[in-house]
């Protein structure tokens, strides 16, 4: 069953994907590796780091595949985000889920499919590492722990992208707060200082330096020139 694309964790989890700044991005060497060593350890022709969005599944990375995306209402893996634990469909055909599937049906004729969900560390997945083959299959339990395992690496590297995003627009954030502040200062003709008593270093605001007509490499502003009622003029 799809998930319900008008639910509350489903908008955060969209929000979530947004802010890695992934999607319809060019191939990386970090997630083709990761692909790569799926295939190979599951001795798998097609490994996948599929990224699940609003209406479609975008692969990131892939092995083994020429399609970049997919229909979302169609994906395996739409199914298998829902989920806690590794997915595995060891016969398509056999699968009431999947057996009429135009992936199955169709090309490219999908039997076997394992994907393990790309899980953040508050709880919401992205999307899927999985593993694809043309007939029939199982995994052993080493290779499930292999896939799962990568898997873990895949969403690494997504918390960290998002980790990123969250720090560049907190900076954005700050740096717009101080340019509204010295804004207001000019205009109100408001000054402002900090004194840090671990150091004794007194910070002034721009304005203030203007309001006191001295330019910063003019007057050093201390705590001991307030107190003896030291000049804010330069050399005195």
């Amino acid at each position: 069953m799809p998930l319900d694309t008008s639910s509350t964790d489903e908008e955060r989890r969209l929000v979530a994907l947004l802010e890695c700044h992934v999607l319809d991005t060019p191939p990386e060497r970090d997630f083709d590796e990761l692909t790569g060593l799926a295939a190979r350890l599951c001795s798998a022709p097609t490994a996948v780091v599929s990224l699940v969005d609003r209406d479609r599944q975008w692969f990131k990375s892939r092995v083994g595949m020429d399609a970049s995306e997919t229909p979302r209402d169609v994906s395996f893996c739409a199914h298998a985000i829902l989920r806690h634990e590794t997915m595995v469909v060891n016969d398509t055909l056999t699968d009431p889920r999947f057996r009429d599937s135009p992936l199955v049906t169709g090309a490219p004729q999908i039997r076997f499919y394992a994907g393990v969900p790309l899980r953040l560390s508050d709880g919401l997945v992205l999307g899927t590492l999985c593993v694809i083959d043309y007939q029939p299959r199982a995994l052993s339990g080493e290779q499930l722990r292999d896939l799962e395992a990568l898997a873990r690496q895949a969403a690494a590297q997504l918390e960290l992208r998002r980790t990123i995003d969250a720090q560049r627009t907190s900076e954005q954030s700050l740096r717009a707060s101080e340019r509204r502040l010295v804004e207001a200062q000019r205009v109100a003709r408001i000054g402002s200082w900090e004194w840090d008593l671990a150091t004794d270093v007194i910070t002034w605001s721009d304005e203030h330096y203007r309001l006191f007509g001295v330019e910063r490499d003019q007057f050093e502003p201390t705590f001991d020139r307030f107190v003896s009622g030291g000049s804010t003029t330069s050399g005195q």
